[in-house]
């Protein structure tokens, strides 16, 4: 399909009016006193990244419209990975503080090619519980910030992906302090809606488990070509979540960020295959101790042309809002707003014509890697632009180490993988 089609005009505004519509829903579900009434945000895939920003570059036009709108607007606060891309007009307080209405970046990712890295490996068990440790991971955070200490599923994260792995210091401080969570909502986007089943249903089944209600969460869920992909035993389960309160639903005809890499979603996703395969060795409790092993990078601290395709391409998001906010909320056609637009619109197809945008990366994890302690084998990506990282047979003792060494967390003599 031609670019033209896939960013048409139709296709643009439907994505910039899902913005718009989330910058309203998202105050008034938070601070209306209903049951939602959540404190934090979490944005467990990269494809809702750009979606949250034209989100909030829309509440800042509504903040005259109402208390409720420009309370949103003062107290939001988040991660340096997601204020990197925020519109440079949209200005956020890095300050986290009680009243703070806080995002939370989790790498739920988990568009996996297993048996690339070992064909004896199950890709289906490893997505699934990719994201059931990312729920796991999240739980961690309605602990306080001394208690996550002594999270092993916070600690995988946190000190042994971030800090050894990657050497991102400034980050783990970042998620080591993060404010405790005590009710959260999130959004993401469906396609088929295998990914938010799992994600949900790990919420759900974490929620039991520890007796806590806060950990089942609402869902601002974008739903790609109206709902012609979503699979009827995944809409069911959706469906019951909209009756019980718990999910608003918004179908587009397209969500034109979605699968195309770093380029469209503002952040790259990086896999380690090596850890994600070692890590069932491991048990906690007398259980699996499965890490679904992955982290985000910014495109703004990527080499090459991520950043500015980004920029490139939510301008025209912006600019759709312009024109649609203009149009709807003062009944003015607003040609000029439209004009800019189709003018922003064309520039962008012109650059993505140009640099081959939706092409595959390639990209090396030398441009990713941040850590002298482990060397890597052969980087490979998925379809949707993920990159796997696998580490040289050498380097995996140190991963036996450092699972070993986390809390509660054992070594299973009895499931030794040959």
């Amino acid at each position: 399909m031609s670019l033209e089609k896939i960013f048409s005009d139709k296709n643009m505004l439907a994505y910039s009016e899902v913005c718009l519509d989330l910058a309203i829903d998202l105050p008034e579900k938070r601070l209306s006193g209903e049951k939602i009434n959540y404190d934090t945000l979490l944005i467990p895939s990269r494809g809702a990244v750009p979606l949250f920003l034209g989100a909030i570059y829309s509440a800042t036009k509504l903040r005259s419209f109402g208390k409720i709108y420009n309370d949103f607007c003062e107290n939001i606060k988040m991660q340096d990975t997601l204020y990197d891309l925020v519109h440079e007009n949209v200005k956020i307080n890095k300050i986290f503080s009680k009243d703070s209405f806080k995002v939370l970046l989790m790498p739920f990712t988990a568009d996996l090619n297993m048996p690339r890295f070992d064909p004896r490996l199950d890709n289906d068990e490893f997505t699934r519980k990719t994201r059931g440790y990312w729920a796991n991971v999240t739980n961690a955070f309605f602990k306080t910030t001394s208690e996550r200490k002594k999270d092993p599923y916070f600690l995988s994260f946190v000190d042994f992906i971030l800090r050894d792995v990657e050497r991102k210091e400034d980050l783990a401080e970042c998620y080591s302090k993060f404010p405790k969570i005590n009710n959260f909502s999130l959004i993401d986007t469906v396609i088929s809606g295998r990914a938010s089943n799992h994600i949900l249903s790990s919420f759900e089944n974490l929620a039991n488990k520890e007796k806590n209600s806060n950990l089942n969460p609402h869902s601002f869920l974008v739903i790609d070509e109206n709902g012609e992909k979503l699979k009827n035993h995944y809409f069911q389960y959706l469906h019951k979540k909209r009756l019980k309160g718990l999910a608003t639903m918004y179908k587009i005809p397209r969500i034109v960020s979605e699968d195309e890499g770093a380029s469209l979603l503002g952040v790259a996703a990086v896999i380690y295959p090596s850890i994600m395969k070692i890590s069932k060795e491991f048990n906690l409790n007398g259980k699996e101790f499965f890490v679904g092993a992955g982290t985000w990078h910014s495109s703004s601290k990527l080499s090459g042309n991520y950043f500015g395709n980004f920029k490139s391409f939510m301008d025209v998001v912006y600019k759709g809002i312009d024109y649609l906010f203009s149009k709807q909320y003062f009944g003015d056609d607003s040609l000029k707003q439209k004009e800019l637009f189709l003018q922003s619109k064309q520039d962008f197809i012109s650059l993505a014509n140009k640099r081959d945008l939706l092409a595959p990366t390639n990209e090396s994890i030398s441009s990713l890697k941040g850590s002298e302690n482990y060397s890597y084998g052969e980087s490979y990506e998925t379809s949707s632009h993920v990159l796997h990282a696998p580490f040289e047979k050498f380097s995996e003792e140190r991963v036996y180490l450092k699972l070993g060494s986390l809390p509660g967390v054992k070594y299973n003599f009895s499931k030794v993988t040959k």
